[in-house]
């Protein structure tokens, strides 16, 4: 990527040029040291783009998304991009329209929603085919497009209109200048919708960054504050019960802390209620959890069973007893490291589909196989366990009416998430009151890593 030096500023400007594309990451393309003061001295402005990559199909997932919306806000922060400016995020290949839907989407989704958990400094703005550029825009989930639409074969550019919020329209390279004037643009139409930025600011303090890895350091101090606090919630009873130990439980958290870690950050929950809640559960999983678990597994077996008899030829249906009912045996019960119930699941499962908080199919919960796969998925895959714990906090803070601004909630606010993972009542109100103070410990230490 060339640099704008004053005698290629000059250039610029002599041919009419008012406003100019500049990368804020990658260190052979982004903007040098002094640029942004000679693109300002020339008279024009600019506009940030930020591409890591984005040249290939499996590059979009939501993960991604939350993870280029943090570093593209650190990254014009940096430059001192003033509050409110318009960055462009690149899809820089022929995404097709279902591709559009299964990967693009979901992506700038979870960036958008990234960006305004972090503060919403920064307006998206998206830089791709004109078919990308308008559905990401219908889906909300963009403010201005900027148009490769010099990448004549793309299928997402033939036949399409220009989308309604086009800004920069890429149509050519050319060569413009002389001398030490010489360069090498990528030529572009202007609407005039985003008149770029003319000048910069100091950078802020960034206070409401995401959680990290934790860090080894302090796991002997955190492993000593949760037992400590676990063998006060615990009686004799729970504990003689329990199927680990409260050290276990801290042990069986760090192995699960990656995944902990990327839901905080795709979802923009502190890691903290996460962590609070499957600790708390950790440690509470009883003897009397497994024999529930194995009256579930009773009962779906008899549905399967069921169901395959009522599928036999009459004449053999006729020579062959119908399973029996077994004894105890019930539908549903809390399993898995989250202790989340399938109706729970489903529920959260739903509301997050729903609302575009997550891709996926939707579940009928009076539909015995759905239920059946759902309780199944959280009884053996803890990832799918854990990741729905996440869910259900999600679908949790929307039952009390609560926004899904996370990382700005107080200590009542918190307490009410967490009261509502376990339900409703007196009983409820207990359980978030305790795990509240779990949620403190984690949260020390979590603040610490994020903030060094």
């Amino acid at each position: 990527m060339t640099t704008i030096t004053s005698a290629r500023a000059q250039t610029l400007a002599s041919n009419g040029y008012t406003t100019v594309g500049r990368y804020i990451i990658g260190d052979w393309k982004k903007i040098k040291p002094g640029e942004l003061d000679t693109i300002f001295g020339a008279g024009m402005k600019v506009y940030p783009i930020y591409q890591s990559s984005g040249n290939n199909l499996n590059y979009f997932n939501p993960t991604q998304g939350a993870k280029d919306a943090k570093g593209a806000l650190i990254a014009a922060n940096s430059y001192g991009f003033p509050s409110g400016s318009l960055i462009y995020f690149a899809v820089d290949f022929d995404a097709l329209d279902g591709e559009v839907t299964s990967n693009i989407i979901p992506y700038f989704r979870a960036l958008y929603n990234k960006m305004n958990a972090l503060g919403g400094r920064y307006r998206v703005g998206i830089y791709g085919p004109r078919n990308v550029c308008s559905r990401v825009a219908s889906a909300g989930y963009s403010f201005s497009s900027f148009v490769c639409n010099m990448s004549t074969g793309f299928s997402g550019n033939l036949g399409y209109p220009l989308p309604k919020d086009w800004a920069f329209d890429q149509i050519s390279t050319i060569t413009i200048g002389s001398g030490d004037g010489l360069i090498e643009i990528d030529n572009n139409i202007q609407s005039g919708k985003n008149p770029g930025v003319s000048f910069v600011v100091p950078p802020i303090d960034l206070t409401t960054l995401d959680d990290e890895l934790f860090k080894v350091q302090y796991s002997t101090t955190l492993e000593t504050q949760l037992v400590d606090l676990a063998d006060s919630h615990m009686g004799t009873i729970q504990k003689a019960k329990a199927v680990r130990s409260r050290e276990n439980a801290v042990a069986k958290l760090f192995e699960y802390d990656t995944l902990i870690t990327q839901l905080s950050q795709t979802y923009s929950i502190r890691k903290a209620m996460i962590q609070a809640v499957l600790y708390r559960e950790l440690c509470f999983e009883g003897a009397e959890d497994t024999v529930v678990d194995s009256l579930v597994v009773s009962y779906y077996s008899y549905k399967l069973s069921l169901e395959s008899w009522e599928n036999l030829p009459l004449a053999l249906k006729l020579i062959t007893p119908a399973p029996t009912f077994p004894i105890g045996a019930r539908d549903d019960c809390s399993t898995g490291h989250g202790q989340i119930f399938a109706s729970t699941a489903i529920d959260s499962n739903n509301y997050a589909v729903q609302n575009g908080i997550i891709s996926g199919q939707l579940y009928d919960a009076t539909d015995w196989k759905d239920q059946w796969h759902v309780w199944n998925l959280l009884n053996t895959d803890q990832d799918y366990n854990i990741s729905t714990c996440a869910l259900v906090i999600i679908r949790a803070a929307n039952q009390v009416s609560l926004d899904q601004i996370f990382y700005e909630y107080d200590a009542t606010n918190i307490k009410k998430v967490l009261a509502r993972y376990n339900g409703t009542g007196d009983e409820a109100a207990v359980y978030g009151d305790e795990t509240y103070e779990y949620y403190l410990a984690f949260e020390h230490f979590n603040k610490l890593i994020r903030e060094q």
